[in-house]
C-alpha cells in the first residue's frame, strides 16, 4: 500500500525572507521481480516515475504560485490559531 502526504513548510515569523514551501512524503513498497523480467519492467517503472514526479513538480509550484503565496498570511495564521 502507497501513502502520499502534502506538506507545506512555512517560517515561524511571517516577516521572514525563507521561501514557502510544498514537500510530497511518498512512501511506496519495494518492488521485487525476477531477474529475467526485472530489467524491462524497472524501466517502465523508472520512466513512468520519472513523468510523475515532472507533473508533481509543476503542479507544487502553480499551487504555490496561485494559491499559497497569496494567501500566506491568512493560511499561516489560521493554522496557528490566531485568525
Amino acid at each position: 500500500m502507497e501513502q502520499v502526504e502534502v506538506v507545506l513548510v512555512h517560517p515561524q515569523k511571517l516577516t521572514s525572507e525563507l521561501p514557502l514551501m510544498i514537500f510530497i512524503e511518498l512512501q511506496q513498497p519495494d518492488l521485487l521481480v525476477s531477474e529475467d523480467s526485472g530489467a524491462s519492467i524497472r524501466g517502465t517503472i523508472e520512466n513512468a516515475r520519472a513523468v510523475a514526479n515532472k507533473k508533481i513538480e509543476k503542479l507544487s509550484k502553480k499551487i504555490l504560485n496561485e494559491e499559497v503565496i497569496p494567501n500566506a498570511k491568512s493560511l499561516i495564521l489560521g493554522e496557528i490559531g490566531v485568525i
